[in-house]
């Protein structure tokens, strides 16, 4: 009897509003019609670049642009990129950077991720790396960029947060 309860007070409450729909039948798109506990996972393992800096990083900047733009607040929307493989050296602080010199995509005396990682941070999104991604490549917390998190795994933290209902956007897996 209580979830019936429930179920009214939400059915009430305006939370189960159907979107917007076309004529077809299919939902309208000219805006966004989740606007609250909005909860995304960017699953980074490529080193692609873009514009200087790493795809992935690109693109998250890019859909937290949407969403101030939409008036989604970071109240409203929580977004995790998680980065393992051949892509967590985007993550490295200068001083790493030139100790490990890179080859990959993204190369130069310094890190060119440091901005936007320092940036997406500000902005609300968290940044987090492979904990065996960095025990493989020998590398420390205090390797990293300020802000970024350590997670034991990179796989089991994005099934983790598909759990949790959180949206999976991968970018270019690579070899595990």
């Amino acid at each position: 009897m209580k979830w019936i309860l429930v179920l009214i007070l939400f059915v009430l409450s305006g939370c189960a509003t159907s979107p917007e729909k076309t004529e077809s039948g299919y939902p309208d798109g000219s805006s966004l019609q989740v606007k609250d506990n909005v909860r995304v996972v960017y699953g980074v393992g490529g080193d692609r670049a873009r514009q200087g800096i790493g795809e992935g990083l690109f693109f998250a900047q890019r859909l937290i642009d949407g969403y101030d733009a939409t008036q989604i607040t970071p109240e409203q929307r929580t977004v995790v990129v998680v980065l393992y493989n051949n892509a967590a050296y985007w993550l490295l602080n200068d001083e790493a950077w030139l100790r490990t010199t890179p080859t990959g995509a993204l190369t130069g005396p310094k890190n060119p991720n440091t901005e936007i990682v320092a940036e997406l941070l500000k902005r609300g999104v968290h940044i987090e790396v492979c904990g065996t991604t960095m025990k493989k490549n020998k590398w420390t917390k205090e390797d990293l960029i300020p802000g970024v998190v350590v997670v034991p795994g990179a796989y089991a933290r994005l099934v983790d947060l598909q759990l949790q209902g959180f949206a999976y956007v991968a970018f270019d897996q690579g070899t595990p």
